[in-house]
């Protein structure tokens, strides 16, 4: 294991599954963004269009979104773990744009 992978495993406490992700992981493929992206299952990352529309992975979570992101990582950084309450505040944004026109 490197340096890198190392803290891509701290985004999930389930042991079971850290060593799932161990065992499967490509040799040719063993980046920790890849890593952090298995373990975080359905999450969507920061970087998502949708996390940036709402303003960041902040403005989520400040309106009772859960994020997840490994012990060593920045705030700029970690997944949206509630995908279907990230859709709703999508269309709710949306739709008082379209009253705002």
């Amino acid at each position: 294991m490197t340096f890198d992978q190392f803290p891509a495993f701290t985004i999930s406490d389930d042991h079971e599954a850290q060593e799932r992700v161990w065992n499967e992981l490509p040799a040719w493929n063993p980046y920790a963004s890849n890593i952090r992206s298995a373990l975080a299952g359905e999450g969507v990352r920061a970087s998502d269009k949708r996390v940036k529309f709402l303003g960041g992975l902040d403005t989520y979570e400040a309106a009772g979104g859960t994020v997840r992101r490994d012990l060593f990582d920045d705030k700029e950084g970690g997944f949206a773990v509630d995908v279907v309450k990230l859709a709703l505040v999508e269309i709710h944004l949306e739709l008082m744009t379209a009253a705002a026109r």
